[in-house]
């Protein structure tokens, strides 16, 4: 497309331009605010990447300080253009309002670019998600020149830190993770937190992200679940199971023992009423996740996403999948961050782990990626020894039944072991400390 035709506001960048020259101080007021893409000419870019310059030295700017700043820096201006800004000037009078008119010009421009880009691999018979994707990356990254909120004194987030206690009646400052000690040791979920939870096939990764989904549904908090290995259905049987305490195989055969009709039957209205959404579309990227959590956020509210699991996620670099998932990670976090939720992503974990004799995960043992364990808040594993016929521990204790969540990264915490209970007829994780399994209040800390 012919750059001559895109929208621009030439002398409303010289006002700006001049005005900075002109009135001492005006460059701070909107430095967080205006870019060099948002002006169109060579020589405009000049100008203001010297006016930036002199910004951050702490040297006043003017239009003597701006022309020996263009000299250093080898950078050729006329003269007579450059001095003829000054005389455009209004004043200071609405120059952040200009600043934003310029700001929405080079948006304007981007996203015409990007759009014909979009258009044009179309028609070359390119597949849809992969432009849509491209095209919302591009568009993100080109905004991320929005104004930022500013930093917020000390003060402010004290006061606002001490109100969210008095308003914690719980003891916990996240959501509860459904087990005492692992509340204890995290405080719940944390708002933008990345959680990787990673374990080897048939460990019960999506069984124990179950068992916390229904805990933080049933204290009222909305879930969002992205199952992009197993079926919605094959959900809905867990979760049946795990609600009712009936054998998974009785509720898929529908075997049901004459005592457990009504235990069904209420199981099935609880869940029902439960604010759970589940999303079983085996292909997704970051895009498409974004959109789901946008759209839930905007019509019920969102508290918790959980993703099973991260290798089945799609990025923009299948040639080399650890800088895939690096990204892929990164982008992850920054939804945490942007929703201010908790996000659990489930992982698979390498053969490694197989050939120790006691079989205990390492972070190490993160399936094709540095980059899982740098980007995520906390990394947990799940570690089960009857999985492999380890029956007894270096005690000489019974290992059958149990489990333990091993927290091996906790970015604002200590790191440990957590015992865990498990009933393979339900697929279930439960609380040991069952004392504990009703929340009593302020008993964490």
């Amino acid at each position: 497309m012919e750059n001559n035709i895109l929208p621009k506001a030439p002398e409303l960048e010289q006002i700006v331009l001049g005005t900075f020259m002109f009135v001492p101080s005006s460059f701070s007021q909107v430095a967080n605010i205006i870019y060099t893409d948002c002006f169109t000419t060579s020589e405009n870019k000049i100008i203001f990447e010297a006016c930036k310059s002199l910004f951050l030295q702490n040297t006043p700017i003017d239009l003597t300080s701006v022309f020996y700043e263009l000299q250093k820096r080898e950078q050729k201006v006329n003269i007579v253009y450059l001095s003829s800004l000054t005389s455009k000037t209004t004043g200071n009078y609405n120059l952040e309002k200009h600043c934003l008119i310029l700001v929405e010009k080079h948006f304007t421009r981007e996203t015409i670019l990007k759009a014909d880009k979009a258009i044009k691999d179309c028609l070359d018979g390119l597949d849809i998600f992969d432009i849509i994707n491209e095209l919302t990356g591009s568009i993100n990254a080109f905004t991320g020149n929005l104004i930022a909120d500013m930093p917020k004194e000390i003060s402010i987030l004290l006061n606002q830190w001490e109100k969210k206690q008095l308003e914690n009646k719980e003891g916990l400052t996240g959501i509860d993770t459904g087990f005492y000690d692992l509340n204890h040791l995290t405080g719940g979920w944390q708002n933008t937190d990345l959680i990787t939870l990673a374990a080897r096939p048939g460990m019960g990764k999506t069984s124990l992200v179950l068992h916390q989904t229904l805990q933080a549904a049933k204290s009222g908090k909305k879930v969002l679940f992205f199952s992009l290995e197993m079926g919605a259905e094959q959900l809905i049987q867990r979760m049946l199971s795990l609600n009712s305490m009936i054998d998974l195989e009785r509720i898929r055969t529908k075997q049901l023992k004459d005592t457990e009709i009504n235990q069904y039957a209420e199981s099935h209205v609880e869940l029902s009423q439960l604010p759970i959404f589940i999303d079983d579309k085996s292909k997704a990227n970051i895009f498409t996740i974004k959109t789901k959590m946008t759209k839930i956020k905007k019509d019920f509210g969102l508290d918790l996403v959980i993703i099973d699991f991260l290798q089945l996620i799609r990025g923009d670099n299948p040639k080399n999948r650890n800088e895939e998932l690096d990204q892929i990670t990164q982008e992850l976090k920054g939804l945490a961050k942007e929703f201010n939720i908790p996000i659990i992503a489930l992982s698979q974990l390498s053969r490694q782990v197989e050939a120790r004799a006691n079989k205990l995960p390492l972070l190490s043992d993160l399936r094709e990626s540095g980059g899982i364990e740098q980007n995520s808040d906390i990394v947990m594993f799940i570690y089960r020894p009857e999985y492999y016929s380890i029956f007894e521990d270096a005690n000489g204790n019974s290992t059958i039944g149990k489990g333990y969540l091993m927290v091996s990264k906790h970015r604002n915490g200590s790191c440990k072991d957590v015992e865990v209970g498990w009933q393979g007829q339900y697929t279930k994780f439960y609380d040991l400390k069952k004392e504990f399994n009703t929340i009593q209040p302020n008993n964490y800390f």
